[in-house]
């Protein structure tokens, strides 16, 4: 059964960043003693649980801990920096994402549809 995994290295976002064009990645950005971080993380992983397809990959970026990772993916992503911050990755591009209190099953299930 596939899980959701952490990045910890830069040699990781890379691959999954250089990938995406052939496999779609979720990555969520956020750190782990915030309380809105956690109500995200939750929504996430039932998002997760409920998923289905084989198309996609699912990971998590502790921003606290792997802080130089999470700017590497805002800056290579373009996008601005947030935590939490639901990433949808594909063909090297942010083809959507979600922050702080948007994320919510239903929203990222709307997400999921974007191609």
């Amino acid at each position: 059964m596939a899980k959701i995994k952490e990045i910890q290295t830069k040699e990781q976002w890379d691959e999954i960043f250089n990938h995406s064009p052939e496999r779609k990645a979720y990555v969520l950005k956020y750190n782990p003693q915030c309380v809105i971080c956690q109500e995200g993380y939750e929504q996430y992983e039932k998002f997760f649980s409920r998923y289905e397809k084989d198309d996609a990959d699912f990971y998590v970026v502790d921003v606290v801990k792997n802080k130089p990772i999470s700017k590497a993916i805002a800056n290579d992503l373009e996008v601005t920096h947030q935590s939490p911050q639901l990433i949808i990755v594909k063909d090297m591009d942010s083809v959507w994402c979600d922050n702080h209190k948007d994320i919510e099953l239903e929203s990222i299930q709307e997400g999921s549809k974007v191609d």
